[in-house]
């Protein structure tokens, strides 16, 4: 008889959450402590953070290839001595691209423990559990990240003012997460459950059929690199191109660098893809891999289901890029002035109080209703509360508001971030399970989407603010979230999912 969900669930996504945060937020504030600056770590950052991405593309490979346990388990060693390995080189003379290469493998694995985490719950629970969870797993995955981004971060700099070289300090941060995460693994290893329904489709003695899908999987990343260029590149071109750069364009040897570098990405990516096209096409075709990504483009609603993954959450993602921005800035530019100590104390009493909340409440609220029913609630929830960053951004122009009020606006947009963000998460779930035999590859095609939309929504944001200023930014957010809201009438979704769903309580 299998564990409770209650035992492993919690451990599970508390670990999914802690590389992804290394890699993103706690890295690149040892690397500037360490010296190094804004240019260096700000040119990498773009390309440590695709696996998560691009991991659509060689989920069908941990499909097809062995038990997700199996990948689970393998992925958290091979993060656990990564993160050792990290330690060691933060001491090095020259740490930049040492560590950097064992940021990108840490994204890899990360990403790839992903795809194996997210299906081993969707084949060990049942869908009403699913439900009943999602809060549970959220929560998990944001307390996991808070602990990096806060608790390490806090660390570093309290180790710093006790007379420990930066260096040092951050090789006994990583130190610490390594030993943490290394706990959990051998937990995983116990409590992880067994579900029939995880098999290995593929033998591992046909090496042949192995290589082969190998050669499928990197034709298939090949092709997704170069589309990626061509999204990305155009999206930073075309924040570069403002009315100061259209005269540099005129004059290339003025021209900013990071236009040059963003121009060149989109025409290598224009060039490539119709070639990795073609290939992968040609590769893929008749074959099971092919078939786990096909079928999710032929499923009935897809066009549907694709505008709603890339428009839910799309003012969201704005407003949480640009919300710290906004309140740092100083009330000269439109900002409400805020100290990087009051943003941290903000953030880490009324936004984890907020989300943690939010996130259960999201949870419990689907398994009591359904997911049909409980959707508008779930989307005004999440987009009502950019509302009062438009008051706000009015009021930086008209005297400031008070920091109460920003204690009560940060914990109202957490919370309906939680709260909202269950129903998204539900849905890929759903989305996920209308293809028997696939189940793994369709969740990470959606999740992968999603960090898609992230991307490109956090380029946008940057592009829009520059040519509207905060309060016009928050205004054009609030219409980008209608979309979304159009996409619940469009989206496919069963009537009865996640209706009469009880919460666990054991």
């Amino acid at each position: 008889m299998g564990f409770s969900p209650w035992l492993w669930v919690p451990a599970l996504f508390f670990m999914q959450a802690v590389p992804n945060a290394m890699v993103v937020a706690v890295y690149p504030v040892a690397f500037k402590s360490l010296g190094f600056d804004n240019l260096a770590i700000t040119a990498w950052t773009p390309l440590v953070v695709l696996p998560w991405t691009l991991k659509l593309l060689w989920a069908p490979l941990v499909e097809l290839t062995a038990k997700k346990r199996t990948w689970v388990l393998m992925m958290q060693l091979a993060i656990f001595l990564l993160t050792t390995a990290s330690a060691a080189g933060l001491v090095l003379p020259s740490p930049f691209y040492p560590v950097l290469a064992i940021m990108m493998l840490l994204a890899i694995c990360s990403a790839t423990h992903d795809i194996a985490s997210d299906g081993l719950y969707l084949l060990s629970l049942p869908r009403d559990k699913q439900a009943a969870f999602v809060g549970v797993l959220t929560t998990s995955g944001r307390l996991g990240r808070m602990l990096c981004t806060g608790g390490l971060v806090w660390l570093a700099g309290t180790l710093a003012e006790r007379g420990y070289p930066p260096a040092t300090s951050w090789a006994i941060v990583a130190v610490v997460i390594a030993l943490l995460y290394g706990a959990g693994m051998v937990a995983n290893f116990f409590t992880l459950p067994r579900p029939p329904a995880d098999i290995a489709r593929l033998d591992p003695s046909d090496t042949g059929r192995l290589r082969a899908e190998l050669v499928r999987t990197a034709s298939v990343i090949f092709a997704g690199l170069a589309l990626w260029a061509i999204l990305a590149g155009g999206i930073r071109v075309a924040g570069h191109l403002s009315a100061e750069s259209l005269d540099m364009v005129a004059k290339w040897g003025q021209t900013d660098l990071g236009l040059k570098v963003w121009l060149g990405i989109l025409l290598a990516g224009l060039v490539l893809f119709p070639i990795g096209y073609l290939i992968s096409a040609k590769l893929l075709r008749g074959t099971e891999m092919g078939e786990a990504l096909g079928t999710y483009v032929r499923q009935p609603g897809f066009g549907a289901i694709l505008f709603f993954i890339l428009t839910y959450r799309l003012g969201e993602v704005m407003v949480g890029a640009m919300s710290p921005l906004f309140l740092l800035d100083k009330p000269a530019v439109g900002g409400l002035g805020v100290s990087t100590a009051a943003l941290g104390t903000i953030n880490g009493v009324a936004g984890v109080i907020g989300i943690i909340i939010g996130g259960l409440a999201g949870g419990w609220f689907i398994s009591r209703v359904g997911l049909r029913r409980a959707f508008w609630p779930l989307a005004f929830a999440m987009h009502t509360p950019n509302l009062l960053y438009v008051y706000a951004a009015y009021a930086a122009h008209h005297g400031g508001v008070s920091l109460s009020f920003l204690y009560f606006i940060t914990f109202i947009d957490q919370f309906g971030y939680g709260f909202g963000f269950a129903g998204y998460f539900v849905y890929l779930m759903y989305v996920a399970q209308r293809t028997p035999g696939f189940t793994t590859t369709h969740y990470a095609i959606g999740t992968g989407l999603g960090a898609l939309t992230i991307v490109l929504a956090t380029a946008l944001s940057g592009i829009v603010q520059s040519f509207t200023g905060y309060f016009g930014f928050f205004i054009v957010v609030c219409f980008l979230t209608l979309p979304g809201m159009v996409a619940l009438f469009l989206i496919p979704l069963d009537e009865t999912q996640g209706r009469g769903i009880k919460v666990e309580t054991e």
